[in-house]
């Protein structure tokens, strides 16, 4: 094999690595730092469950859940990664304790069928298009949102 030939196959075995590997990144979509808290009534909303989603098709969810405090992190892939950057809808969601479905809904199994609590916030807030909440996630900064959630 000539020089020239034997360069060019090293730069398609780099290239192709580095693609495959995601050179410069760890290959997933860019993510920022995201914080922020959630208040329903005046008061902070505990356990609540917090998406963002992009507006970029295929790109993962930043989620989180509130604590005592109203306050979350997101998450993309790992605890505390962040949200994906640019322009995202937001969906929060509450429910309370889940309850056994009424009889003859599941017969056999009624005793293991639990249905879904009920919603302790309005169901506006749990879709994203009807929650009217959007956020843009900006790139290399802490983004940090505060949420008052009405009836």
């Amino acid at each position: 094999m000539n020089d020239s030939r034997r360069r060019f196959s090293i730069f398609t075995v780099v290239v192709s690595a580095c693609v495959l590997a995601g050179c410069g990144g760890d290959g997933r979509e860019p993510r920022a730092k995201v914080i922020g808290t959630i208040t329903y009534k005046g008061k902070p909303l505990s356990g609540a469950s917090v998406s963002f989603l992009p507006e970029t098709n295929g790109w993962r969810s930043g989620i989180g859940k509130t604590d005592a405090a109203g306050k979350f992190v997101l998450g993309s892939y790992d605890p505390d990664d962040g949200a994906p950057v640019g322009k995202c809808k937001v969906a929060i969601s509450l429910r309370g304790p889940a309850k056994k479905l009424p009889k003859g809904a599941g017969e056999a199994f009624n005793d293991m069928i639990m249905d879904a609590g009920d919603p302790l916030i309005p169901l506006k807030y749990f879709n994203p298009d009807t929650s009217k909440i959007a956020v843009e996630v900006v790139a290399g900064k802490l983004n940090e949102f505060t949420f008052e959630l009405v009836d």
